[in-house]
């Protein structure tokens, strides 16, 4: 008896697992390299402008992905349309102005400020107020660049950093940590700092390309101080060593001891009034009526029980900046016409029968350049109940090979990061698998360095992730191109990104059925 049974329990285990694999065989044969190569190539192309939020690019490209949804019968994500509409408010600067003594500073060649961090909610309006010079801005025990000063109502000009010397002879460790004084406590009413840790001139073309690029937040985001309109972040600003050395002059050997900072300021602090005027205005646009859109098809599975796996791939990018096209072919059209292969193939099973346990969620989100908006509205008002989702998929940069891979030869190049956190489910066993049947390398360098360069937060699985989801990210790394208007269609390796796409499929597919 106990022959026969073990008989029938590996017969029922066989025909099962070929069962399986017959079914993500006819998912991987849905894969086209063609399907994808087309798709890619209108979504990073030039009708679709870099698919910046709220543009004719972008309304090119939620159309392109809603009518794929269509084509493949997709269930409406919401109750009468693919379409979840985000709303944003616009936090750009709009006018921005620096004058010393009634005489104009052009931008990035004397001063910068720094917009990416939705500061000067409310503008800047000061005007003919008085210039002062502080130092490093040091206040301890031992040294206060402020104890012959009163910064009472004036712009401060302050170097970032300390010397050496100081900080061997006069300053704990402990007591740096904090030498960055509230200098508004003090009176003073704004700072423009010289920025010592970094080569000024190399990143004002970031800076131009950052200021150029619109501020978007959630309408009517509470969730924190920065997004209030009531609130004004007290104004830091950087200056260049050009400004430095106009205001300056070099009085007591200032801008010459720049280069060496061992050797300046080793007796007294010196901080003074420079005896100008300086004004400043910045202007914000505040506007709200942007809108854009999640687009949300789902293919239904066989148990309403087993709830759903969200599958995410925003299509955003940067739009056009500087007069360039920032066309975004890998960040991440890759991500959403793989997406669209995950879609069609699930779809092509479905119409023959064989459809998921559980129900699917394809979400092509908007505005993650901004920081993750689209994902972050869809977890704030999702369109199905949230308990109900199991396991969040996301791709997000599936194209290309990274600088780690093209920098070391001995390094295989048919890889990919995958990025994951798994309270619920060990999802390692069953990549591995996949592994194999794709013949995809998984580099688990990103699993062991999660917090290098912030990786594992920066795209829209995270959202899901802080709502307790167990997720995955399928990606495959920096690359030269990244963020540049270079990063264009002919540089897809459209073979890897098939096969990439397969293993995310596969991955889908199994989670979609398990228990």
């Amino acid at each position: 008896m106990k022959k026969v049974l073990a008989c029938v329990i590996v017969c029922f285990y066989g025909i099962v697992c070929f069962g399986q694999t017959n079914v993500l065989k006819q998912l991987f044969n849905s894969v086209s390299e063609e399907s994808l190569k087309a798709n890619l190539y209108y979504l990073a192309g030039n009708n679709c402008e870099g698919r910046m939020v709220a543009t004719k690019g972008d309304t090119m490209a939620t159309n392109f992905v809603e009518q794929w949804m269509k084509k493949y019968h997709l269930k409406k994500g919401m109750t009468s349309t693919y379409r979840q509409k985000v709303f944003f408010e616009d936090n750009s600067d709009n006018i921005d102005q620096l004058e010393i003594d009634g005489r104009p500073f052009p931008k990035y060649d004397y001063w910068i400020y720094q917009p990416q961090l939705y500061a000067f909610r409310k503008g800047v309006d000061i005007n003919n107020a008085p210039l002062a010079f502080i130092n490093y801005g040091i206040a301890t025990k031992k040294y206060n660049d402020f104890d012959n000063l009163d910064v009472k109502g004036k712009v401060v000009l302050h170097l970032t950093g300390t010397t050496q010397y100081l900080a061997d002879s006069l300053i704990s460790s402990e007591e740096l940590k904090g030498k960055f004084k509230d200098y508004e406590s003090k009176g003073a009413i704004a700072t423009i700092a010289l920025p010592m840790f970094f080569d000024y001139d190399a990143v004002v073309p970031t800076m131009k390309k950052n200021a150029a690029f619109k501020l978007y937040s959630l309408k009517g985001d509470t969730t924190s101080s920065l997004f209030s309109k009531d609130k004004n972040e007290y104004p830091l600003m950087y200056g260049s060593p050009k400004l430095f050395k106009e205001l300056l002059g070099n009085q007591f050997g200032i801008i010459d001891s720049l280069k060496n900072s061992t050797t300046y300021l080793k007796n007294d602090p010196q901080a003074f009034d420079l005896n100008r005027k300086i004004s400043i205005h910045i202007q914000r646009n505040m506007a709200d009526n942007i809108t854009s859109d999640n687009v949300i098809g789902e293919i239904q599975g066989t148990d309403k029980a087993a709830g759903y796996i969200v599958f995410t791939a925003h299509r955003d990018h940067e739009g056009r900046l500087l007069d360039s096209t920032w066309y975004g072919a890998d960040d991440n059209a890759s991500g959403t016409v793989a997406m669209m292969e995950c879609m069609k193939a699930v779809s092509i099973l479905a119409k023959k029968g064989i459809r998921p346990k559980r129900s699917i969620l394809f979400i092509s989100t908007t505005a993650e350049e901004h920081g993750l908006l689209g994902a972050q509205y869809f977890v704030n008002n999702p369109t199905v109940s949230a308990h109900q989702i199991k396991y969040a998929i996301n791709i997000d940069m599936l194209g290309r090979i990274d600088q780690k891979h093209t920098d070391d030869p001995s390094k295989n190049t048919n890889y990919v990061y995958p990025l994951y956190y798994d309270t619920l489910y060990n999802f390692k066993p069953m990549l591995d698998e996949l592994s194999g049947q794709t013949k995809i390398l998984l580099d688990d360098y990103y699993l062991k360095n999660p917090d290098e360069e912030n990786m594992i937060s920066r795209s829209d699985h995270i959202v899901f992730g802080e709502k307790g989801i167990p997720f995955i990210w399928f990606f495959s790394g920096i690359h030269k191109d990244y963020h540049q208007p270079t990063d264009t269609p002919d540089k897809i390796d459209y073979r890897l990104l098939a096969n990439r796409t397969k293993l995310a499929l596969g991955i889908l597919w199994k989670l979609a059925n398990d228990n």
